[in-house]
């Protein structure tokens, strides 16, 4: 008895520094709080929806994923998955494909709980 507790002190105090370093690790990324899932609209028939995954790459970036879904008549939907770089909660996406005549620009915002993407011209 008195071996097999010694046995699960030892083996709490050599996993603990391990398990509080791997807690440190998480928490030096500070883009972190901004990491999820964010949406608008339920139901692509009658109004415009839209998802962005969002994954906290380093200090400084994002990873995204963004879905998008035009209600009737049109039906466009799309999608985009890109790198962004974060400053002060806010940053700027700018791309252009190959033979395409305009880029896609827009720029992202975190306010508390919500994300605001506003549509850039050029």
């Amino acid at each position: 008895m008195f071996m097999s507790k010694l046995f699960f002190f030892i083996s709490v105090l050599f996993h603990a520094p391990l398990f509080a370093q791997e807690l440190q690790q998480k928490k030096q990324i500070s883009t972190m709080e901004f990491a999820g899932k964010y949406q608008y609209g339920t139901n692509a028939k009658k109004e415009e929806v839209g998802k962005i995954y969002i994954y906290a790459e380093s200090d400084s970036a994002i990873l995204f994923y963004l879905e998008l879904s035009a209600r009737p008549p049109s039906d466009h939907i799309g999608e985009l998955y890109g790198r962004l770089v974060i400053k002060n909660g806010a940053g700027l996406f700018i791309s252009s494909m190959e033979g395409a005549e305009e880029s896609c620009k827009f720029s992202i915002k975190f306010k508390k709980d919500k994300l605001i993407i506003e549509t850039l011209e050029g």
